[in-house]
């Protein structure tokens, strides 16, 4: 009986084991802003928030977010570069889409604050 009922835990654990497994994170392939740079405003200050490339929209709880890889734009004292960001969607005030970082330089004002 006992190596009956192991036996039942064990072809258990093994199904759940390959059903959770088989629920991946999807990547960004398929998402609106997955093959863009994303300059991106936050409600609460627009000369804050983020650069952000190989964006996705992920959900947690009822809470949407953008998530993605903080871009090197070669700016000096930028800690996020490389590093995964989450910004709720709730927060930003605008987001503004650019093919490369090359195209961002060029859009950029010469002066370091954000006039518009």
């Amino acid at each position: 009986m006992l190596r009956r009922i192991t036996f039942l835990l064990f072809v258990a654990f093994a199904f759940c084991s390959a059903a959770f497994a088989s629920e991946k994170v999807s990547p960004c392939q398929n998402e609106p802003f997955s093959k863009k740079l994303l300059v991106i405003s936050a409600k609460s200050d627009p000369n804050m928030g983020a650069i952000l490339q190989n964006t996705c929209i992920r959900k947690i709880g009822s809470q949407e977010f953008l998530v993605g890889e903080a871009a090197d734009i070669k700016q000096a004292g930028e800690w996020r570069k490389g590093k995964t960001v989450w910004i709720s969607l709730s927060g930003l005030i605008q987001i503004v889409e650019f093919n490369s970082v090359e195209e961002l330089l060029a859009a950029k004002p010469a002066s370091p604050e954000c006039k518009q």
